[in-house]
């Protein structure tokens, strides 16, 4: 019997099946009796100049050769700052992610990649779209044989539209890849806002 992989995270709290990337701080996430919403706060990745010595990272292991994973969540930047973002991460040595952002008095969706985070090696922006609200539903489609991933986001969770490029599952230096969300901050800017993801659904 494997753990439960979808979460609606009741109580402002999440299941046993997921995992911080380090060791867990009570700064990173708030839990909210009687809410059905996580609460994962923007916290500033300082100097890292990409995720992959960022500790608040929320994951849990890919689930099945095909699935798809989607969440929804909503952006509350605080004074209107810039350089805030939360989203769906799929995370190993090379990584890629779609995400809710807030920059030039506007939310946007993104889709950014890092190819050899290890190395120390920038994000890039491959595909950025303007949102009418801080709210979207964002998700990954994972298909075997070669782990190939699209992207797609929802304003209305009906209609998806896909975004940026095809990327693919790379394992961490000694683990899988795996998929989960988070919120930070980027360095630099006024400390604050907060990402509340409603709910964590994997389909097959």
């Amino acid at each position: 019997m494997h753990p439960v992989e979808s979460d609606e995270f009741t109580n402002g709290k999440p299941g046993l099946q997921w995992q911080w990337y380090a060791n867990s701080s009570v700064k990173w996430s708030a839990q909210i009796p009687g809410t059905d919403y996580l609460r994962l706060f923007a916290i500033s990745q300082k100097e890292e100049p990409n995720l992959w010595n960022v500790p608040n990272l929320l994951l849990q292991k890919l689930p099945a050769p095909n699935f798809t994973a989607t969440t929804k969540v909503k952006l509350t930047t605080e004074w209107q700052t810039s350089d805030k973002k939360a989203g769906l991460l799929l995370m190993g040595k090379t990584y890629t992610y779609l995400a809710i952002a807030f920059h030039d008095s506007q939310y946007w969706v993104q889709q950014i990649s890092c190819a050899n985070a290890n190395e120390g090696t920038a994000e890039k922006i491959i595909a950025e779209k303007a949102l009418v609200s801080n709210e979207v539903q964002l998700s990954m489609k994972i298909m075997a044989p070669n782990a190939s991933c699209r992207f797609s986001y929802s304003e209305n969770g009906t209609d998806f539209f896909e975004i940026g490029e095809e990327a693919k599952a790379e394992k961490d230096l000694w683990i899988s890849a795996k998929i989960g969300i988070f919120a930070i901050s980027e360095p630099n800017v006024r400390m604050g806002g907060y990402a509340d993801f409603d709910w964590f659904r994997i389909t097959k």
